[in-house]
């Protein structure tokens, strides 16, 4: 019972920012590759293979965010 009501929960999070248009969604890790196993058919088709690890793609997200920020003067 908490798996499935953790998985709608996802499934709900993925489809309000509209990760269906993006056309693309990377899972990482042991969690995101049992979610991958269990999600919708609609939603699971979106998974591609992460071009990096978790650890790089949160630096590289990181980096993005910081660069979009004004500068400090």
């Amino acid at each position: 019972m908490i798996i499935n009501r953790a998985l709608h929960d996802l499934e709900a999070i993925l489809k309000s920012i509209d990760v269906i248009k993006t056309g693309r969604l990377y899972l990482n890790g042991s969690v995101g590759k049992r979610y991958e196993a269990i999600l919708s058919e609609d939603i699971k088709a979106l998974v591609l293979p992460s071009p990096e690890d978790g650890l790089s793609g949160a630096i590289s997200l990181g980096l993005k965010i910081l660069q979009q920020l004004p500068s400090a003067k």
